[in-house]
């Protein structure tokens, strides 16, 4: 028998050919009662049928072939102890792994069957990793599926209030849609309090869910809040900073001091960094349904850009710091200081320019 099954009765199938020359060898011995000598060995692959189409898979007798998963079909007859043909992994076209094909069917984005994902996912080790996401957990797996109580199922949108299912869930790339999360956190059991439910719940925005999914904002009310408070910050931050520069440089004794340079830099790079935390959601893609968002990838990036740039203010406070450090303690007046102008400017600059 083989191991993947637990009999009562150790069976021994031998073939056609196996069985001739078994019987030869008993007639060849001349006894009527003699015995033959079986070496039998256990071996997986040697148990499972073989097909036109290729080599079946069941519960009982899963693939063991590298880089090979069941696929669990259902429309496969269960009266032959049959579930599938073992399928290579998902590759795309050219060759490489595509993860996501074991939770979804690329083609209509309808979800796997459960079997399929698991099977599929402890094969091919396929789990979709979050690279590019800072708040995205670093992969998402199979392994984390499974429920004991079914009012800790999780699913997509919690109130069934599903408004865009056409819409596009950008978190697993370009297709997969609302209805297809939907249908899969439905079909599978994820618990509600697991990473993976949380991540999903987080975009269920795009779809038109209520919930808590767009930063805690349930109505349009609350997300033009959280557009507009930033942009009110930034404002008054603009302002004063403004003020600083205007009364760092207004006149020439003013201007020949280290500390209203050091202020002037730090003013100037607050400004640049608050106009463009100013703009909020306006050069987000449209695509990602933030409340505002009317922009695309290159004015994203050129806010992220900018926002950084301004980052180079608080890089300037160091220096600062330091001025005051030997200002103070050490007794250095304006003159010595100047000489090491350089030091104090340029290191927060070139700092917040390779961050950007």
């Amino acid at each position: 028998h083989n191991s993947y099954d637990v009999l009562n009765i150790p069976i021994l199938c031998v073939g056609k050919e196996d069985g001739q020359r078994i019987k030869a060898a008993i007639i060849s011995s001349g006894s009527s009662g003699a015995i033959a000598s079986l070496e039998v060995s256990i071996a997986g692959q040697a148990c499972h049928r073989i097909s036109p189409r290729g080599t079946t898979c069941s519960d009982s007798i899963p693939c063991t072939s590298t880089n090979m998963f069941c696929p669990f079909d259902k429309t496969v007859s269960k009266l032959q102890n049959i579930n599938g043909w073992c399928n290579a992994c998902p590759v795309d076209e050219f060759g490489n792994p595509t993860p996501l094909a074991c939770y979804f069917e690329l083609d209509d984005g309808v979800p796997r069957d459960v079997k399929f994902i698991e099977d599929c996912v402890t094969n091919c080790d396929a789990q979709i990793k979050f690279s590019s996401c800072k708040f995205c957990p670093d992969k998402l797996d199979a392994l984390h599926f499974g429920i004991e109580d079914p009012s800790d199922k999780c699913l997509f949108c919690p109130n069934y209030d599903l408004k865009y299912p056409e819409r596009i869930v950008p978190l697993f790339g370009d297709k997969v849609q609302c209805w297809s999360m939907q249908a899969f956190y439905e079909y599978v059991d994820v618990n509600r309090n697991s990473q993976n439910c949380q991540l999903a719940q987080s975009m269920n925005y795009i779809c038109g869910c209520g919930g808590v999914g767009y930063a805690g904002a349930n109505t349009d009310a609350k997300k033009e809040v959280l557009v507009w408070m930033p942009r009110a910050m930034a404002m008054f931050s603009i302002f004063g900073s403004f003020f600083i520069l205007y009364d760092t440089i207004r006149t020439p004794v003013k201007r020949k001091k280290l500390l209203n340079q050091m202020l002037a830099t730090l003013s100037f790079f607050d400004i640049v960094g608050s106009i463009a935390y100013a703009f909020t959601t306006l050069p987000i893609p449209e695509e990602n349904y933030l409340y505002g968002s009317k922009g695309n990838d290159k004015t994203c990036m050129a806010q992220g850009f900018f926002i950084q740039i301004g980052t180079i203010a608080c890089f300037m406070n160091v220096s600062i710091s330091v001025y005051y450090l030997l200002t103070i303690d050490c007794g250095w007046k304006n003159e010595r200081l100047m000489n090491k102008r350089p030091w104090f400017v340029m290191p927060p600059i070139l700092v917040g320019l390779v961050f950007a």
